[in-house]
């Protein structure tokens, strides 16, 4: 008869044994130590890209993330999206973007890729000189404006200044002429479609001549005029006063009726005018002064039905005239433009 503690201890040897055995076909897996990944895209690259001659404004220059700023920044979560490879910073705004997307719509940024090696920090610097040959640096509240345009959906009137100097800034020229034409419709070209004074905001039609100086956005083709020589040697104040007097009518067909009413004129001008405000509304604004001026009812005053539309002919044609030199007398175009 075996004994019994020699059987316990083969079969311990044996549970070993196997357990060996299975050791050793079926090793262990071993708990590799975990690395921690970098969220950053890559090592940061020496690169000093080139924007041409088309931006003279802008200069280029390489820097590595050791030279970021450490002003706050703050990533808007609107343009903030995990699945674009830009990250653009305008003064303190970031944005996450699509660069091939950029590049199909701004003329700026297609030049910066174009020339740019790789992964790299660039580092922008526009002048902001509105005297140089850059269109200028676009604020930092404009930005969100331009990408929100870029991006989403067409802007409002509130945004619409800000969307222009962005992208003018920037050279967005399909998001620029987009503005442009809103703008054009704010602003027509075209004098019978000039909104009321009731119908515009006065800060807007100043901040509309400030963006055409500082952006050049003045009308594309200006209705042609035989007289060039009366805007460049009168002042807008001359050329105000000059077209508020009343013009002699050369005919009428009824001579004696209105003669009685010429002589009235003659004494009463200021009389019928000043207690109407129309002097004032013409010192804001000429043109809706010239057009209270055309529908007085001349009728009523003693004039016949041919010097009243005659009358009204001639100031007609003067505030279409001044309406054609508008540009000239702002200072926006040189007088041979026209």
């Amino acid at each position: 008869m075996p004994d019994v503690s020699q059987l316990i201890q083969e079969q311990r040897h044996g549970r070993r044994g196997r357990a060996s055995a299975s050791s050793a076909s079926h090793p262990r897996p071993k708990i590799r130590e975990k690395t921690q990944t970098s969220s950053s895209p890559g090592p940061q690259t020496t690169a000093t890209p080139s924007l041409g001659s088309s931006f003279a404004g802008a200069t280029t220059s390489s820097a590595t993330a050791s030279r970021t700023t450490k002003r706050s920044r703050a990533s808007l979560a609107t343009f903030w999206h995990l699945d674009r490879s830009l990250v653009v910073q305008v003064q303190n705004s970031l944005f996450r973007l699509h660069p091939s997307r950029l590049s199909q719509h701004s003329q700026f940024f297609a030049a910066l890729f174009r020339n740019s090696p790789g992964r790299c920090l660039i580092v922008v610097d526009i002048d902001d000189d509105p005297e140089s040959a850059s269109s200028g640096r676009p604020p930092d509240r404009d930005s969100p404006t331009l990408v929100d345009a870029y991006a989403i959906n067409p802007p409002s009137f509130n945004v619409l200044a800000s969307l222009v100097r962005a992208a003018h800034a920037l050279s967005f020229k399909s998001i620029l002429t987009f503005a442009m034409h809103l703008l054009h419709q704010m602003w027509p070209n075209d004098l019978a479609k000039l909104p009321t004074p009731k119908e515009r905001d006065a800060a807007a039609a100043t901040q509309t001549i400030l963006l055409a100086q500082e952006c050049d956005t003045t009308r594309s083709s200006a209705p042609q005029t035989s007289d060039k020589t009366s805007a460049s040697t009168c002042t807008p104040r001359q050329m105000l006063a000059h077209t508020q007097q009343p013009d002699p009518v050369t005919t009428c067909n009824a001579m004696r009726l209105c003669q009685r009413a010429r002589l009235a004129e003659e004494t009463q001008w200021h009389a019928w005018l000043v207690p109407s405000g129309l002097f004032e509304l013409g010192m804001v604004d000429v043109f809706e002064g010239m057009r209270s001026l055309i529908d007085i009812d001349w009728k009523e005053k003693g004039f016949c039905i041919g010097c009243v539309s005659e009358r009204r002919d001639v100031w007609s044609a003067k505030r279409q005239r001044l309406w054609d030199q508008l540009d000239v007398l702002l200072g926006l175009k040189d007088a041979d433009a026209l």
